[in-house]
Formats: C-alpha cells, sequence, structure tokens
C-alpha cells in the first residue's frame, strides 16, 4: 500500500527529540509558556516571594560543564498575571586553559503571563534565534527537573 510508504517517508525528515520521539513544531509562545509552567511548578524558594531558577542549556549531554548558556529564570507573580524574565549569558571557553569560561553577552527575553497567554514579548533576539534559544531553555529545564526528580 502507498499510504504507509509516504507516511514512513515523511517520518524520516521530522526533527528528532532526545528521547527518539518528533520535536512538534512551537511557536516561541508556546515555547515561552512551557518554560514558565514548568518553572512555577518547581516553586520559590523558602522566604521568597519570586520564583527563580537557573539552568545551563547548549551541551551536548546532561553535564553543565559542558554547556555554554546559563539561563536565569524569574517569575513574578502578581494578581491575575505573572511577569516573566529569561536572561541568557553565552560563554565561550579560553582558548589557553579549556577550565576557564568567559561571559560573552547577555540577552533577555521579557513578557507577561496572563491568562495562559504570552502578553507583551519582548528580546533582545530576532525570531528565528529567539525561536531556537526558547527551545534550548526548554529543553535544560526540562532535563534539570528530571534530574531533580531522579535524585529524590
Amino acid at each position: 500500500m502507498v499510504l504507509p510508504a509516504v507516511v514512513a517517508s515523511l517520518l524520516l525528515f521530522l526533527p528528532m527529540a532526545p528521547g527518539g520521539g518528533a520535536v512538534p513544531d512551537m511557536s516561541s509562545r508556546a515555547h515561552l509558556l512551557r518554560v514558565f509552567d514548568e518553572v512555577r511548578a518547581m516553586g520559590a524558594r523558602p522566604g521568597e516571594n519570586l520564583i527563580q531558577q537557573e539552568f545551563f542549556a547548549g551541551g551536548p549531554d546532561d553535564d553543565d560543564t559542558n554547556k555554554d548558556l546559563h539561563v536565569v529564570v524569574l517569575i513574578q507573580p502578581e494578581t491575575g498575571m505573572a511577569k516573566m524574565t529569561v536572561q541568557v549569558t553565552r560563554f565561550e571557553r579560553d582558548r589557553r586553559d579549556r577550565n576557564v569560561k568567559t561571559a560573552r553577552e547577555t540577552n533577555t527575553i521579557r513578557a507577561e503571563i496572563i491568562n495562559r497567554s504570552v502578553k507583551d514579548l519582548t528580546s533582545d533576539y530576532e525570531e528565528g534565534a529567539l525561536h531556537e534559544i526558547l527551545e534550548q531553555v526548554q529543553m535544560a529545564v526540562i532535563q534539570k527537573k528530571r534530574l531533580l526528580l531522579e535524585k529524590r
């Protein structure tokens, strides 16, 4: 039958997730909302009124020392909404000493989350780069949550 062969050939061209499944095509706003949901679920640290979590992204494996992006996610809950800031700092390794990394640039993404919708999204990134960086941030958040759950 032709239909299964066509479907199988199309599946070969879908991007693959680390676990082997197809990666759904998500907009930047959808990625940001997923990051918001995941980080909010982690909760605030004792004694803090805002949620702050840090992550490392952009590496080939789960080892944070191999990653070149440091991500800070801040969520300020307010009545009926939340303000969210994502700060991404890119590091480069020193050519003389591979153990030393130097911060090269920091970019910020800001948005308000109202009724499960992203409003007033501003970013230092162009749209294509924003989508890519939020995809990496989302993966880093999910990986960190998975690692934290494994330690329990």
